[in-house]
């Protein structure tokens, strides 16, 4: 078993691999500069038999409709039916939210309103109002299915920052493997910063400490597959074994993919709600590149070198 490596090398006073305190899915997130190509990927998606249930989408929402009214409609469907979506009319879930400091926003796909922190049945109500609005059973509600949602979804800190951007997110959440790696190159093709896949060789991964700090180095292609698989397998036993500051150096990574960002997000959320920390350093000049017109680079904590990080984890 992988993990059975891994222990004695990375973690050398643990005996045991623990087990992993929750499943997630392969996740593929992609950052897009308008509504349009967001929706041209989504289109794209659901052509390659992508299931509607693991597609989402946030989008500022420029329409000229009521939104507080819509989020209140529309909001039911979000926790817990298939609708029919307004503008995309891709069969889709449809809510849309003002979320205060970012404004309008467009949320598609079962369940999309709880990748902003909100979800269940009064997802439209909650954000578009806020939950001083809702009633004490409402509130009640709202509150325990956020909580439940939230364990297992990616950060919704990071989503509010690339909307605060005027960013498009989709985000694809799927267990089988021949669907991840479809959604992932549709993604990887459509967002931006993609690029044809180059002829370096796929992704490498060492690990070392530095006093409490667990730091991991990527090189190469970090996309869909062993390489993104490696990396996730590395960081839960790192935060499940207990380290709770760490360290991602990224000098040598040639390419990125929407898998690999997908793993970065979840990877920020896991070591937060450990109560840890995740820094990126000396990022390549592709991945920098990628970092600053996707504006992920407002959003995820980078640091210039790795003295600099050590020192900022204090």
């Amino acid at each position: 078993m992988f993990c059975s490596l891994l222990t004695p090398t990375l973690f050398p006073k643990q005996s045991a691999c623990l087990p992993l305190p929750e499943v997630r899915l392969p996740t593929s997130i992609g950052v897009f500069a308008s509504r349009d190509q967001a929706e041209r990927a989504v289109h794209e998606l659901l052509d390659a038999q992508v299931p509607k249930h693991q597609i989402f989408l946030l989008t500022p929402d420029d329409d000229d409709h009521q939104p507080r009214t819509a989020g209140k409609t529309v909001g039911a469907y979000v926790g817990g039916a298939i609708g029919t979506s307004t503008g995309l009319s891709l069969g889709l879930a449809t809510a849309t939210l003002v979320v205060p400091g970012i404004g309008p926003v467009l949320a598609i796909g079962l369940g999309a309103a709880a990748l902003l922190g909100f979800g269940g049945m009064t997802a439209g109500a909650s954000v578009g109002s806020g939950l001083d609005e809702l009633n004490d059973s409402e509130r009640a509600a709202e509150l325990q299915s956020s909580s439940a949602k939230n364990s297992t979804l990616p950060d919704a800190a990071f989503f509010r920052n690339v909307l605060r951007q005027n960013r498009s997110v989709v985000v694809v959440e799927a267990a089988d493997d021949a669907i991840h790696y479809g959604a992932s190159a549709v993604l990887n093709r459509l967002s931006i910063g993609a690029e044809p896949g180059d002829d370096a060789p796929s992704g490498k991964i060492t690990t070392r400490h530095v006093g409490d700090v667990f730091i991991i180095s990527l090189s190469g292609r970090i996309v869909a597959g062993d390489p993104t698989a490696a990396f996730r397998e590395i960081v839960s036993q790192a935060i499940d074994l207990g380290s709770r500051k760490l360290l991602v150096d990224m000098s040598a990574v040639t390419f990125i993919d929407s898998s690999g960002i997908g793993e970065l997000v979840h990877t920020s959320l896991r070591i937060r709600k450990a109560g840890g920390q995740l820094k990126l350093t000396r990022l390549s000049a592709k991945v920098a590149e990628l970092m600053r017109i996707t504006h992920l680079d407002k959003v995820m904590d980078i640091e210039e070198d790795e003295t600099q990080a050590l020192a900022a984890f204090g």
